[in-house]
């Protein structure tokens, strides 16, 4: 008898010991990338340059995209590893591994696009 009291409030113990709060880190680790503020000015400026009229709210999905379903499987590349003519037919390439729809590539695209004009000063 006097053991399976000290199992029950073993068990008991342990349980309450037990926290169903993930901590800091675990959370950090499950959360997706932390969305973009706002465009750096300079990216505003290539993107209105590249695309005018285009929402920055869809350059700042691109970059988001680009960082967080790009980013999950492999290094990102600096957006001046390959030209502007080579980008269109990378980001399809890889689009269906990242599972990206065509609106999602095409933010893709204009974001690495419009980084690649910041980058080499377009």
């Amino acid at each position: 008898m006097k053991i399976n009291k000290i199992i029950i409030v073993s068990a008991v113990l342990l349980a309450a010991c037990t926290s169903t709060k993930k901590s800091a880190d675990t959370a950090k680790v499950n959360e997706a990338p932390a969305a973009v503020a706002a465009l750096s000015p300079a990216l505003a400026k290539a993107a209105g340059t590249r695309y005018p009229g285009v929402a920055h709210t869809d350059i700042m999905e691109g970059e988001k995209l680009y960082t967080g379903k790009c980013g999950k499987c492999h290094g990102l590349p600096a957006v001046t590893d390959r030209t502007e003519e080579k980008w269109p037919g990378t980001i399809s390439w890889m689009a269906p591994k990242a599972h990206l729809d065509d609106v999602q590539k095409d933010k893709v695209l204009k974001y690495v696009l419009c980084a690649r004009d910041v980058a080499t000063k377009k």
